[in-house]
């Protein structure tokens, strides 16, 4: 198998540092979906098919409420038993936002968090605790949405409109300004925003013609949809498939120390991928089995399961389903990443051309890739 996309930088392996591929962003709070877990330590009974104990992890999603979009790198892996063949036990928690999930990682109470660029590049830096990228994620899965029959089409369209967010601060603003910038807007005169939550109070808001458009996610815009009986219909600009925007972070001392866990704990996921992505369907009622509270409460209705299912596969199709030109999922072409940093510097989303020297080092891209895609498929086909 060839080695992953080199930038500069030595090949090495898992006992020799001899690094891939180090580069480094500065951004400043995009998120497509967070991973988290803690520090890695032997698990307390639970042992692997070899006898030994699992080493727990603990893996932290921005989504809060767990959504089945993130069913691949968590209740799959989980149910279908990828992370305990990697010798691992994990543990998933939902948290609000990407940035909490990164400090969590950077303080130590965590050890590895997917983060989309701005929140992967804040916590990015030279110190010890600082985070480095041992994955980039195909691109990410920020979509600005308005109701099927409305009248804005275009980012220009959006002049005078009350666009909804999260909240005033964080990823889905950032991305709801550079939005309306590539419409040729103000996005500080032309547009307001509008703190309105998820879910049913940001349904709510469309409903009560509070807001005319909605920055955020894409599972967050499919929820919206599903509680207004609405069709979301994508406003779309060029950000939307800004390449290796965001992926796996880990402290930089746990490189060092537990690359193992590394590279078991993404190569589980990338089976959990591939499982999902060949059975979306399935992935859904896994993911509800194992965590009942992320269940929507008609979910027992089959254009319920097919519309989360949908979600699945375009979230996996947006941001995750790609591989760089090495043919390794998780790596990228440094032209590639450098444009889609400048683009978002242009944009208004970073405040700066970051460095590249410090924040990516794929030196694990090879081992977490070593996988059969033939065993996940199979499952898939037979589930």
């Amino acid at each position: 198998m060839s080695h992953p996309t080199d930038f500069p930088g030595s090949h090495g392996n898992t006992c020799e540092r001899k690094s891939m591929f180090k580069k480094k962003m500065y951004v400043a709070g995009l998120v497509v979906g967070l991973l988290v877990t803690t520090a890695a330590c032997g698990g307390d009974d639970e042992k692997g098919a070899d006898g030994k104990s699992l080493t727990k992890i603990v893996q932290v999603n921005a989504d809060p409420g767990l959504g089945a979009t993130t069913a691949f790198h968590s209740s799959v892996p989980e149910k279908l038993g990828y992370f305990k063949e990697e010798g691992l036990s994990v543990e998933t928690r939902g948290v609000q936002g990407a940035d909490a999930a990164a400090a969590m990682v950077q303080s130590g109470q965590a050890d590895i968090v997917q983060a989309g660029g701005p929140a992967m590049v804040q916590f990015a830096g030279d110190k010890d605790d600082s985070l480095v990228a041992v994955y980039l994620n195909k691109s990410h899965s920020f979509r600005f949405v308005v109701p099927e029959d409305s009248d804005i089409k275009t980012a220009a369209d959006l002049k005078g409109a009350t666009i909804g967010v999260l909240a005033m601060a964080g990823p889905m603003i950032q991305y709801g300004k550079a939005v309306v910038s590539q419409g040729g807007l103000d996005p500080e005169k032309d547009v307001k925003f509008l703190p309105v939550g998820l879910g049913t109070q940001a349904a709510a808001a469309f409903e009560k013609g509070q807001i005319q458009a909605y920055a955020g996610a894409d599972s967050f815009n499919s929820v919206i949809g599903q509680l207004t009986g609405q069709t979301m219909r994508v406003i779309s600009v060029p950000s939307d498939t800004l390449p290796a925007f965001g992926g796996w972070l880990v402290r930089r001392e746990m490189i060092e120390k537990n690359p193992e866990a590394i590279i078991g704990f993404i190569r589980a996921t990338l089976k959990g991928l591939t499982f999902a992505n060949a059975n979306p369907e399935a992935a859904v009622k896994i993911h509800w089995e194992r965590y009942p509270t992320s269940k929507a409460a008609d979910g027992d209705k089959p254009e319920v399961l097919a519309q989360w299912a949908a979600t699945i596969k375009e979230r996996i199709d947006l941001a995750y389903l790609g591989k760089g030109p090495d043919g390794f999922y998780g790596t990228a072409d440094e032209k590639d990443l450098a444009g889609s940093l400048q683009f978002q510097v242009d944009a208004g989303i970073l405040p700066k051309m970051p460095d590249l020297k410090q924040l990516v080092d794929l030196e694990f891209a090879k081992q977490y890739n070593d996988f059969d895609e033939s065993g996940p498929l199979d499952s898939a086909k037979n589930y």
